[in-house]
């Protein structure tokens, strides 16, 4: 969770690699695709997004503890 004084750059900062990959990401799987084929591309795809989740589940970390109310 951001803290409020710099909750505006957190996001903009999030847009800037959240956009940018949306940009990025289909222009390479486009010419993942017209280079070796649809299959290799969506390969890339999932692969790229199975490393992504792997390195987010060992690296990061979570930072707003929810307590449970009973």
């Amino acid at each position: 969770v951001a803290h409020p004084e710099w909750r505006a750059l957190a996001v903009g900062v999030y847009r800037l690699w959240r956009d940018g990959g949306y940009a990025i990401g289909a222009l390479s799987a486009g010419l993942l695709a017209d280079a070796f084929g649809l299959p290799i591309s969506l390969f890339a795809v999932g692969g790229l997004t199975f490393l992504s989740g792997v390195i987010t589940a060992t690296v990061m970390y979570e930072t707003h503890t929810v307590k449970i109310v009973r």
